[in-house]
């Protein structure tokens, strides 16, 4: 099974979930020869949160927002090269985080999505949610979920 991974993406929200998520991405990457693209999905919600506060029209909020995710992407990506580790693309979308994620996988033919899960239980899983879970469910590949305790 392992011989048809050939594309590999890593999900990230610049969390310590996510540098963990990455990490196992490019140790599956380089064992398996695959290609490794990361993916970052920014929300709306944080646009318009940050109009509500004050920051500008929501036009000035959305180029702030997509500004500082491209910065955070260029930083993770220079986090994984001091590493060792070689990311083909990196992409930025912006949306529900859940449906962008398998949308992209889809949309790109991979064969694995790597992502980090924060392992909360209970009440704050019922409030927070759980972008993995969700990717779990409706992702057409394998998801490998790395969990990083709170």
């Amino acid at each position: 099974m392992t011989e048809n991974i050939k594309r590999i993406l890593v999900a990230t929200d610049f969390s310590s979930c996510s540098h963990a998520a990455l990490e196992r991405a490019g140790y599956l990457a380089t064992t398996l020869g695959a290609a490794l693209n990361a993916i970052h999905v920014w929300s709306y919600k944080a646009v318009y949160t940050d109009a509500m506060v004050g920051s500008g029209p929501p036009e000035e909020a959305v180029r702030k927002r997509e500004a500082a995710a491209g910065a955070k992407m260029a930083e993770f990506a220079e986090r994984a090269r001091a590493s060792g580790i070689q990311l083909t693309e990196t992409m930025l979308r912006h949306g529900s985080p859940e449906e962008e994620i398998v949308r992209a996988a889809a949309e790109g033919g991979y064969d694995m999505i790597v992502m980090g899960t924060h392992g909360r239980e209970g009440v704050p899983r019922f409030f927070i949610g759980s972008v993995a879970e969700h990717v779990v469910r409706r992702a057409e590949c394998p998801v490998l979920t790395v969990r990083v305790e709170d």
